[in-house]
C-alpha cells in the first residue's frame, strides 16, 4: 500500500498489528471518538492525524530499528502524541524515544491529563533527556514504569552515559547535609545538557504526583543505581519503587544493600527489590506492564 487512510466518527479501539505492511505506506487518521491508538508495526513512510478529540491512551512500539533513522522516527512519534495531548496513558518504545529529543526541545507538548507513563529504554544521554522532559511536561504524572533492555545495549552505551552523569557530581552540603547536583562548569558540551534540567529547578510531578516507580531489567550497574538515586532524591512523595533484577543478571545481597540504603526525600517510600527470572524473550512489555 501506498496509503491507507482511515475515518471514522465512531471507532473506539485502532491497532497496526505486527507486520511489514506499512513500512512504505502514508498513513492517515481522522477518528474523533478514538479512544486507544496502537501500533505495533515497522515505521511508516509518514503519518498524519487529525481530529484525536477523545484519545486516552497511545501505544507506539515500532518493531524494527535502524539507528540510521532517530531523527525520522523522533519526527514522527512527535507528529502523533502533539495530537494527543489529552491522554491518560503513554507507551513508548526505545527507538520511538532516541529521535524525539530534538523534535520535542522545538515544539514541547504538556500532557496535563497524563496519569501514567511507561517507556522501554536504555540509560544513555538521549533517552534519559527525553524521559526528564516528558517528566517536566506531565505535571499530573502518578505512575512511572521503565523497561530496561536485556540485549546488552546498556554496556555499549555505558561510557556515553558516563559523560552525562559525570556532571551530576555529587557534592556535599555542609549546611544542610544534602546531596546537590552539580555540572562541571568547564565542559560546554555538558553545560548544554544541563540545561535540559536544572537541579534547582522543580519538576513538578515530582514534587507532588509521582507515587510509583517500577523499573525492571535492573542488572547492578552504575548508571542504574544513579538512575535510581536521582528518583529518590527528587520524588518527594514517592509512595512505592519497585525494582526487578533482569532475568539472566546474577544480582548479589550487596547490590540489593547498595540500592535498599540509598537515601530517600520521601518519608513513605517502600522500596523493594525482586530477584525475579524475567523471559528475555518478551516483547509484550507495552500491553503487560
Amino acid at each position: 500500500m501506498n496509503l491507507l487512510y482511515i475515518a471514522s466518527k465512531s471507532l473506539l479501539y485502532l491497532t497496526f498489528d505486527e507486520g511489514n505492511y506499512y513500512d512504505n505506506c502514508e498513513i492517515k487518521i481522522s477518528c474523533p471518538a478514538l479512544k486507544f491508538l496502537t501500533y505495533k508495526s515497522p515505521m511508516p513512510k509518514d503519518i498524519v492525524i487529525n481530529n484525536f478529540f477523545s484519545i486516552e491512551h497511545v501505544n507506539i512500539n515500532f518493531d524494527d530499528y535502524d539507528r540510521n533513522c532517530d531523527e525520522k522516527i523522533g519526527i514522527l512519534v512527535h507528529k502523533m502524541i502533539k495530537e494527543a495531548p489529552s491522554i491518560s496513558l503513554l507507551k513508548l518504545c526505545k527507538a520511538s524515544l532516541k529521535g524525539l529529543y530534538k523534535e520535542a526541545c522545538l515544539s514541547p507538548i504538556c500532557f496535563n491529563k497524563l496519569k501514567s507513563l511507561k517507556l522501554k529504554l536504555g540509560v544513555d544521554e538521549d533517552c534519559m533527556q527525553v524521559m526528564i522532559r516528558l517528566l517536566k511536561y506531565s505535571p499530573n504524572l502518578e505512575v512511572l514504569k521503565l523497561w530496561c533492555d536485556e540485549d546488552g545495549e546498556w554496556r555499549e552505551n555505558y561510557l556515553k552515559y558516563q559523560e552525562w552523569c559525570d556532571y551530576w557530581q555529587v557534592w556535599e552540603d555542609q549546611g544542610r547535609g544534602d546531596k546537590v547536583f552539580h555540572p562541571d562548569p568547564l565542559d560546554k558540551k555538558l553545560q548544554c545538557t544541563y540545561k535540559m534540567h536544572d537541579p534547582e529547578e522543580s519538576i513538578v510531578c515530582l514534587d507532588s504526583h509521582l507515587k510509583s516507580i517500577q523499573l525492571i531489567g535492573f542488572k547492578d550497574e552504575e548508571n542504574e543505581i544513579e538512575l535510581i538515586r536521582f528518583f529518590l532524591k527528587n520524588a518527594r512523595v514517592l509512595e512505592k519503587f519497585r525494582i526487578v533484577c533482569a532475568g539472566y543478571a546474577l544480582t548479589s545481597e550487596e547490590a540489593s544493600k547498595k540500592v535498599l540504603n540509598i537515601p530517600a526525600t520521601s518519608s513513605q517510600v517502600l522500596l523493594t527489590f525482586h530477584d525475579a527470572k524475567l523471559k528475555r524473550w518478551s516483547d509484550n512489555w507495552l500491553d503487560n506492564c
